[in-house]
């Protein structure tokens, strides 16, 4: 693996989300799918 690349895979990462009343569970299953979509596109 390239030298270059060592800083990028061992960093870990945040996400935040914010919620409200008016959110729906399918804005919710969205973006739960969305994070683990780009989990694995990373990992």
């Amino acid at each position: 693996m390239h030298p270059a690349y060592y800083g990028f895979l061992w960093h870990s990462g945040t996400v935040r989300a914010s919620f409200a009343v008016y959110n729906t569970f399918e804005e919710i299953d969205a973006l739960v799918e969305g994070v683990r979509k780009a989990q694995r596109m990373l990992m």
